[in-house]
């Protein structure tokens, strides 16, 4: 019997440290890589708020200067800025946990506060594409890095999304619960699902469904190295047609396991729906985006008895905050019919209502702006040319060429108030 080799054990120790700093190295590469590519979708959902802070700022300032604003609405305006910097503050600080998830370091992490930042960096990729529905349980925390564990969530929600047809019933349910000793975590879709024969595949690295340009393949294959490294498992269960289940089991943190303390459920709690930032993109052509810097005047406020036919201007925005924002900015020159849809502006639209001129935002998840302008085009031609598109970033490719054709007119938000105004006047020098 051949003597064994007593550097073996350091040998193959040593070779188990490399492989685990190159997966380490891999699972940092693609969690920076995933950053990036979403990053237009970040862009969105920062500029969003950013418009109505803007808007609220301008309209304290002009409050301030002609007493024209009660003294009650500039602290409600202040208190919506104060809003708005606090989400800003709290989509930046999510993303800094998402980043430096590079280190071994654990703490105790609820799984629902770590699907929630999955979520808030792929509200980009979400919205408009697929409905989020969240069925979060009591569960304890586990002993995790909340940064590699939203990756693991962020790459199973893209994953989905990915599959996604263009139908409006695509949906993506979220489940938390509690079995035994286990934290269960489910990603659920009702996309195309997965044939039979890649099933056994679907968590070798390099291997994907997809088309060429869409996903790296490491995706789920990083997905199974975090959860091997949380002393978890994760299982598929798919149905071509039916859509694909992921469900990942991690085991409860030490200090909660068969604790007594009181873990309030995170499923009560009302998520508002967020948006998400990208370099503001200019249009050529016809288009209309205003200068990006210059000092600019704000518009006079009407004042209320002046007997003046004002256009009427159709505001449509699926943000409150955002078009709240803006109604007030817009109402000092124009009268504002606001809408929270495209489809609600269209049926506005179809009633008879007159309307001079649109103002919509371009991606919303009832009806987009371009659906918008698709059906304008057909029963309402002028208002069709009458319009101006406003876009948070994030515009994906056939948005910026939808946007780019003769004729189309946008901004980046956020928009100052004058240039908005500047603007929505330009539109009605359209002639009929």
């Amino acid at each position: 019997m051949p003597e064994e080799d007593p550097s073996q054990p350091l040998l193959l120790a040593e070779e188990r440290e490399r492989r685990q700093r190159a997966e380490a190295r891999l699972a940092s590469a693609e969690r920076l890589a995933t950053v990036g590519t979403l990053a237009a979708g970040v862009a969105h959902e920062i500029n969003n708020p950013l418009t109505w802070v803007m808007s609220n700022l301008e309209e304290i300032a002009l409050g301030l200067e002609d007493r024209s604003v009660p003294r009650a609405h500039l602290v409600a305006y202040v208190r919506e800025a104060n809003d708005g910097v606090e989400r800003i503050r709290s989509i930046v600080e999510g993303l800094r946990t998402f980043i430096h998830g590079d280190d071994d370091r654990r703490s105790p992490v609820r799984v629902e506060d770590a699907l929630e930042l999955a979520l808030k960096v792929a509200t980009g990729e979400l919205r408009g594409r697929a409905t989020v529905e969240r069925r979060f349980g009591d569960t304890p925390e586990v002993l995790a890095n909340e940064g590699r564990l939203s990756q693991l969530f962020l790459n199973l929600i893209i994953n989905a999304v990915q599959a996604f047809g263009d139908e409006r019933s695509n949906t993506l349910v979220l489940v938390t619960d509690v079995e035994r000793d286990d934290v269960v975590i489910e990603v659920r879709d009702n996309g195309p699902g997965i044939p039979r024969e890649y099933v056994s595949r679907l968590f070798d690295p390099f291997f994907t469904t997809k088309p060429v340009g869409v996903g790296s393949g490491l995706g789920l294959s990083i997905c199974l190295n975090i959860v091997r490294t949380l002393d978890g498992s994760i299982d598929i269960e798919t149905e071509v047609g039916e859509g694909t289940t992921f469900r990942i089991r991690l085991p409860q943190a030490p200090a909660t396991r068969f604790s007594d303390v009181d873990l309030t459920p995170l499923g009560d709690t009302p998520v508002p729906d967020r948006r998400m930032p990208t370099l503001p993109l200019r249009s050529s052509g016809d288009s209309a985006l205003p200068p990006r810097s210059g000092d600019y005047s704000l518009p006079a406020a009407t004042p209320l008895e002046t007997p003046v036919q004002k256009w009427r201007i159709l505001l449509v925005d699926d943000e409150p905050s955002v078009l709240q924002a803006l109604t007030r900015v817009l109402r000092r020159t124009f009268d504002v019919v606001p809408a929270r849809s495209g489809r609600e502006a269209m049926e506005l639209v179809r009633v008879g209502m007159k309307i001079d001129a649109v103002v919509t935002d371009l991606r919303m998840p009832d009806g987009s702006g371009m659906e918008l302008h698709t059906l304008l085009e057909d029963e309402a031609p002028l208002l069709a040319e009458r319009l101006l598109f406003l876009t948070g970033g994030g515009l994906a490719r056939e948005e910026f060429m939808f946007l780019d054709k003769p004729g189309r007119r946008w901004v980046s938000k956020p928009v100052k108030a004058a240039n908005l105004v500047a603007l929505v006047q330009e539109l009605m020098t359209i002639e009929p």
